[in-house]
């Protein structure tokens, strides 16, 4: 009767997105929304997980003004529609103000626009540009942190549109407290990564029986899962063969020889001749 290793073997154990992740508890909040114009404030209560829009489309419905038209900011900086409050880390009580978008810091006034760059997990970074100059590299020099020779990590998103070498304020039509998008991939490693599913793959000895189980990557190399069932079998001098019979080789990947999860691997004992 043949041997098998109780537990499956880890090879490459890569970050999973777990379906049962833990979730930001529910709350709800009081926000204060307050007309520059009119001077007069309505409160609304909103769950933290919800976006903004609901809060601003509610507005608008009550005030009987037009959405498209009128300017939400938070902080100085202009809300979009799919922000949240626990995104903002808003607070109970806080204040969103409100203006028409045709009044005070038009795009056509002055030379310079303040522009809120927001970083991933960083505080938003309220800096002064000029509108006719291009925005990028004006953007790089408000950040100190990161380094010249790791540009080609760093991205930035206005309104959906990724920004190239050549845009401008004027070109985008761009105004004070408007909020663009920066994305440093090099810093956001640990938060955004490719998910790789793990595959299950079963070697079995057919001379002795002897069987192991594996829990590997596509990108693993089989002679690691050779060498380790060798081992675990005190066994040298074993061919490996993939379910269609195929020979496999030691320096290809789990992915270059298609193989999927639930396979099994045959190991055959060469015969050495004399």
């Amino acid at each position: 009767m043949g041997q098998r290793l109780d537990a499956s073997i880890v090879i490459d154990e890569e970050e999973q997105i777990g379906e049962n992740a833990s979730q930001e508890e529910t709350n709800k909040i009081v926000v204060k929304l307050k007309d520059l114009e009119a001077e007069n404030e309505v409160f609304f209560k909103i769950e933290t997980d919800i976006p903004l829009r609901w809060v601003m489309f509610r507005y608008c419905d009550n005030a009987k003004v037009d959405f498209q038209s009128t300017r939400f900011e938070f902080n100085g900086a202009k809300l979009r529609e799919t922000d949240t409050p626990f995104q903002l880390g808003m607070r109970l009580n806080d204040v969103i103000d409100v203006s028409s978008s045709s009044v005070d810091g038009s795009s056509s006034a002055g030379h310079y626009v303040t522009l809120c760059i927001r970083m991933h997990k960083e505080k938003d970074i309220f800096y002064r540009v000029r509108r006719c100059a291009p925005l990028l590299p004006q953007f790089l020099q408000c950040l100190p942190s990161v380094a010249l020779q790791e540009d080609r990590f760093l991205s930035f998103a206005y309104e959906g549109l990724k920004l190239h070498q050549f845009h401008t304020a004027d070109q985008l039509d761009m105004r004070d407290g408007d909020v663009v998008d920066g994305f440093d991939f090099n810093k956001m490693r640990s938060s955004l990564s490719t998910n790789t599913p793990l595959l299950n793959l079963k070697v079995v000895n057919q001379s002795t029986g002897f069987k192991a189980d594996f829990t590997v990557s596509q990108n693993t190399l089989l002679c690691r899962l050779m060498d380790i069932f060798c081992q675990a079998e005190d066994v040298t001098g074993l061919k490996f063969f993939g379910p269609t019979g195929r020979t496999l080789s030691a320096h290809k990947t789990v992915h270059e020889e298609l193989l999927k999860h639930g396979d099994t691997i045959s190991a055959v004992l060469l015969l050495r001749e004399n």
